[in-house]
């Protein structure tokens, strides 16, 4: 006969390493992205800049680019503060079920005890 707890315990140590381990992982990539995607400020203005006969210090390739740059930004910056903030519900979620079911809970905290994840 199948250990529902023990297998729901398996289960929520799952989701504690997800929480705990993938989820920061792939947070932390988008982050990183983020900083390269802001670090093309340093000397932006000056490889867009054009005579002034032509239009004035930078033309509209300037403008489009940054654009483009914050958009870019936006995207890396709200993923990463989505997978850290899922990674949170998913600890509340794992530890809110452990404490309704004593079967689980023991089982989860067995695995938490002897796995490697922080």
């Amino acid at each position: 006969m199948p250990d529902h707890g023990r297998d729901l315990g398996a289960d929520l140590f799952r989701l504690y390493t997800m929480a705990k381990t993938n989820l920061p992982d792939v947070a932390v990539e988008y982050a990183d992205a983020a900083a390269f995607v802001s670090d093309t400020d340093v000397g932006l203005s000056a490889a867009f800049t054009r005579p002034a006969q032509f239009g004035g210090p930078q033309g509209p390739a300037y403008r489009s680019w940054t654009e483009l740059r914050d958009t870019v930004h936006r995207f890396l910056s709200d993923t990463d503060e989505n997978l850290d903030e899922t990674a949170q519900a998913l600890l509340l979620a794992a530890d809110t079920y452990a404490g309704t079911d004593y079967a689980a809970k023991v089982e989860f905290e067995r695995l938490k005890r002897e796995s490697r994840v922080p």
